[in-house]
């Protein structure tokens, strides 16, 4: 006589995560809080530059105090261009070549343009719009009359752009003097990613430069900090710089 065999429990219904349509993806962006869309009419209006010394000059909520969460953020769909991508461990910085200056001084740099995904239209269509607000916002930053500013929109052959920096190193003497006056704002928070913030791939010894700049890397790693952007996939995973 055999024995019956156990009943096996109905499985749990697999709920799959919905796919993100455009249409979804603008309605966040229009709709949830803690940010503004970049094309949204008039967005300068709300907000208001402060000068942040050593933690750098960031744009806040117009009428917040720096003890609330007042950063001004924007967001927005782009396209990277193919063109002038500088966004690698290195910044593809070449020694040899003398008009490139130190490798301390070296800034990743990349451009954004509209987007020509038929899908995502609207960040074509939404484009111009979104320069008109960057360029509301550079006129927040007061000035002497003297004093030559440097857009972040480019426009080359009738082709504009929006010009992303950031700088790779930091002397180790202007990270003392942040975080002295970090402590005496009391907070003890600074602005800028730091490699302890982040797993050990993210040490400046182990950055990941290529063979032409390993004895420069080398040479800074006693007088600089390294300042990692950090990215995330579409999973929201940290991307480990390569």
């Amino acid at each position: 006589m055999t024995s019956p065999l156990p009943e096996t429990p109905p499985s749990s219904p697999v709920r799959l995560k919905p796919a993100m349509t455009a249409a979804s993806v603008l309605d966040k962006m229009q709709n949830d809080e803690g940010g503004f869309y970049a094309a949204t009419p008039k967005l300068a209006y709300c907000a208001e530059y402060f000068a942040g010394g050593q933690k750098g000059n960031i744009l806040i909520l117009k009428g917040r105090n720096l003890d609330e969460d007042a950063e001004f953020i924007i967001r927005g769909v782009f396209e990277i261009s193919h063109n002038d991508f500088y966004f690698t461990p290195d910044a593809n910085f070449n020694p040899t070549n003398v008009f490139q200056g130190h490798f301390a001084d070296v800034k990743l740099n990349s451009k954004l343009v509209a987007g020509r995904s038929e899908a995502f239209k609207f960040s074509s269509d939404d484009f111009s719009a979104i320069l008109d607000n960057i360029r509301a916002f550079e006129k927040l930053v007061p000035r002497e009359w003297d004093y030559e500013t440097v857009s972040i929109i480019h426009d080359s052959l009738g082709h504009r752009s929006i010009k992303l920096t950031h700088s790779l190193f930091k002397a180790k003497a202007d990270d003392l003097e942040a975080n002295a006056n970090d402590e005496g704002d009391g907070d003890g928070e600074g602005s800028t990613t730091t490699a302890e913030s982040l797993s050990s791939e993210y040490d400046m010894a182990s950055w990941p430069v290529s063979d032409r700049c390993k004895g420069h890397l080398h040479e800074l790693v006693s007088s600089h900090n390294i300042q990692p952007l950090p990215a995330y996939d579409e999973n929201h995973k940290l991307i480990p710089p390569s």
